[in-house]
């Protein structure tokens, strides 16, 4: 082989895979395949195939069982789908592609990296749920949401194509930094050789961000280009950096965001850095925005009704909360949720109300010693509508 791709990338190699390296292990990965606007997909029902198979990748990655996991993963498909943008993005520098034989040598590189950061989503402590089947044109989705035992959460989306007689992973999307798996690998190579094949300043300082010094992230943010600071790769770096060395500049991460990405990117970063901040308003608006991206979710719906009694909407909230319940009667946790939510706001006298529902619906025996292990209901149980309550249902 002794071609420009040879002479010119194999010496930058291990460079550029390092800095790929340090940009997806952080960014929880890239780009659209296919221009893809979520608010687009439709809720579509399962099979009972289907909904086996999607809750089957939700046991295997609460139990992190990784040979499950592993081998619903189409690594044939995903490879062609980051051929294709190699193909179409990747150039030797006299602008012509790569001959077929050298990319898929990087191919053949990447698939160890492509298994090992499909592994790395599935950690201890997190609690997988599927939410729904979603469809786009001829995609399907798997949407689920992921708590961590830290109190953060994430949705996922599994792209799927059917295989023999099941299905197969062949993409996935994290929602936090809005990015397809396929081209964080893609993006950050091509990003990469091209500044190393053209030094300039301009590639240099785009280097140096990718290399990622923690405490000086806003700074190298701020030296690169605008046409660089544009691109969602870059931008989901910086939510990726910042968000891995937790330290005090989230404030600037916000701002930059803001300031150089589209109103409706990073909606789950913004919600909950807002949320932190004290601004109900403005998350308020991003939850909005972000339900509209998913479909709708029932954690959310219960954290837009704790939004609307901060702002001082009851009677949304109220409304919101009575339409949670009524369409979740076959899950008690909601209405445990709710209890709380309304006994944290002082609404006690909609709280017995969801006290007669538990009990109705799923013949919860409930006893004031028992309520009274519940963090969080000191006030009502001392309150006089509970009292009310419980001397005429305990």
């Amino acid at each position: 082989m002794n071609s420009t791709f040879r002479g010119a990338w194999a010496p930058q190699q291990r460079l550029v895979l390092m800095l790929w390296l340090a940009i997806f292990s952080q960014v929880a990965l890239a780009a659209e395949p296919v221009q893809l606007r979520w608010e687009k997909a439709r809720t579509v029902a399962a099979s009972d195939r289907l909904t086996s198979y999607a809750l089957e990748i939700q046991d295997y990655a609460n139990v992190q069982d990784a040979d499950g996991l592993l081998a619903r993963l189409g690594i044939e498909d995903f490879a062609a789908r980051m051929r294709t943008e190699f193909d179409a993005n990747l150039r030797q520098p006299d602008g012509k592609p790569f001959p077929p034989h050298e990319i898929q040598t990087v191919l053949a590189q990447l698939r160890p990296a492509v298994k090992n950061q499909f592994h790395q989503l599935f950690s201890a402590g997190q609690q997988w749920e599927f939410i729904r089947l979603r469809k786009y044109r001829q995609r399907q989705f798997l949407l689920y949401r992921v708590d961590a035992d830290n109190g953060k959460y994430d949705f996922l989306e599994f792209e799927i194509a059917p295989h023999r007689q099941s299905w197969q992973v062949i993409d996935w999307y994290t929602h936090s930094t809005d990015k397809w798996a396929s081209l964080a690998f893609t993006d950050t190579l091509t990003f990469s050789h091209r500044a190393q094949m053209a030094p300039s300043d301009e590639h240099g300082a785009l280097l140096a961000y990718l290399r990622n010094k923690p405490d000086d992230l806003i700074r190298a943010f701020d030296k690169l280009a605008p046409r660089f600071r544009s691109e969602s790769i870059i931008q989901s770096a910086l939510l990726g950096f910042a968000l891995r060395s937790a330290n005090a500049q989230m404030a600037e991460v916000y701002q930059r965001l803001i300031a150089e990405a589209p109103a409706n990117r990073f909606l789950l970063f913004k919600l909950n850095y807002t949320i932190e901040q004290g601004d109900s308003k403005r998350a308020l608006s991003y939850l909005t925005g972000l339900e509209k991206q998913l479909g709708g979710e029932t954690q959310l719906s219960l954290q837009k009704a704790e939004l609307l009694y901060d702002l001082g909407k009851s009677r949304q909230a109220d409304r919101l909360l009575a339409k949670i319940i009524d369409s979740h009667r076959d899950r008690p946790l909601v209405f445990y949720t709710t209890l709380l939510l309304l006994a944290y706001y002082e609404k006690y006298d909609h709280a017995v109300l969801v006290l007669n529902a538990l009990q109705q619906a799923f013949g919860s025996e409930l006893t004031a010693q028992g309520l009274a292990q519940i963090d969080g209901l000191e006030g009502f149980l001392a309150s006089d509508a509970f009292q009310r309550w419980a001397a005429q249902n305990l």
